[in-house]
C-alpha cells in the first residue's frame, strides 16, 4: 500500500481487518478512476465493495419511473461501500438504489467472492463488516428521519454543508452542484430548492452562482441542521485529518460522533 489508498485503508473499519487477511484482500484487489457523474452501481448490478480512495461519491434512492431522487448517503476517503449488499436473500427493493461519483473519484474494488469467503473462515473478520453494515444501516434511518421530518431548508442546509468544500486563501466554502443536483439530493423539485436558495441568498447566508453555491455564513447554516437526526453523523469531525477540506465545526459545537470511531460516511 502506498500514498493515498494506504491513507485510505488506514481510515476505514479495514484499518482493524488482521494483517494477513487485509494483505490477501488488497492482492485481490484493482484501482479505478471514474469521473464526476459516472454511476458506480444501480438495482441488479452484482454486489460490489469499494473503498473510497479519493473523491466524493453519494448514494441515492429513486422512484421506479426515475422521476424523483433522494440521497441517503455520502461517502468520501476511508468509507467502504456496498458492505449491506454482502448478504443474499430478502424481498426486492421497490426503489432504485444507485451510487453516483459526484466528483472525479478513485475506489480500490475488491474481489467480492474472497471477501465472503474471508467472512466465513474468519469471524473478527465477519464481525467487522457486520459492524460496519449496522452503521450503515443506522446512518440509513436518521436520513429517512431527516426526509420525513425535517423541512427542506434543513435538509437543504444539511447537504450544502455535507458536501462543502473549504476553498483556498480563505474564500469561502464552495458547493459544486446545480440547483438540480441539489434537489435530487434533497428529494424534492428544483423549483422548491430554487425558492430556499433565494430565501437563504436574502438572509445573507449564501450566494448561488452558476453551476456552485457559496456558502457566506456556516455558523448560521449549523444552527439550521441542529435538529435533524443526522446532525453529528454526517458532519466533518475535526479529529479526522481526511476531513480538513470540510466546513469545520463552529466553536463550541460538537460533532457528536459514533462512539469506537464509528464512521458513517
Amino acid at each position: 500500500m502506498e500514498g493515498l489508498i494506504e491513507r485510505a485503508v488506514r481510515s476505514s473499519f479495514l484499518a482493524e481487518v488482521p494483517e494477513p487477511a487485509l494483505a490477501s484482500l488488497l492482492e485481490r484487489s484493482i484501482v479505478v478512476d471514474v469521473p464526476k457523474s459516472s454511476v458506480l452501481y444501480r438495482s441488479g448490478d452484482p454486489p460490489r465493495l469499494a473503498l473510497i480512495v479519493d473523491g466524493l461519491v453519494r448514494v441515492y434512492l429513486a422512484e421506479p419511473a426515475g422521476t424523483r431522487e433522494v440521497t441517503v448517503r455520502y461517502a468520501r476517503r476511508g468509507d467502504v461501500m456496498g458492505v449491506t449488499l454482502l448478504g443474499t436473500g430478502g424481498p426486492p427493493l421497490r426503489v432504485q438504489l444507485g451510487v453516483q461519483a459526484l466528483s472525479s473519484t478513485r475506489l480500490l474494488f475488491f474481489d467480492v467472492a474472497s471477501v465472503r469467503a474471508l467472512a466465513r473462515g474468519d469471524a473478527r473478520v465477519a464481525g467487522l463488516l457486520g459492524d460496519q453494515a449496522s452503521r450503515d444501516a443506522q446512518a440509513l434511518l436518521a436520513e429517512v428521519a431527516d426526509v420525513a421530518f425535517g423541512t427542506v431548508r434543513q435538509r437543504l442546509a444539511r447537504h450544502l454543508l455535507d458536501v462543502a468544500t473549504v476553498a483556498r486563501g480563505g474564500e469561502s466554502p464552495i458547493v459544486h452542484l446545480t440547483q438540480q443536483e441539489l434537489a435530487d439530493a434533497v428529494g424534492t423539485a428544483r423549483q422548491v430548492v430554487t425558492r430556499a436558495l433565494d430565501d437563504l441568498r436574502l438572509e445573507g447566508i449564501l450566494a448561488p452562482e452558476r453551476g456552485q453555491v457559496r456558502l457566506l455564513d456556516t455558523e448560521r447554516l449549523f444552527a439550521e441542521v441542529e435538529g435533524l437526526a443526522s446532525y453529528g453523523t454526517r458532519l466533518p469531525d475535526p479529529a479526522d485529518p481526511s476531513t480538513q477540506t470540510r466546513v469545520p465545526l463552529p466553536v463550541g459545537r460538537s460533532s457528536s460522533a459514533p462512539p469506537d470511531g464509528a464512521r458513517t460516511g
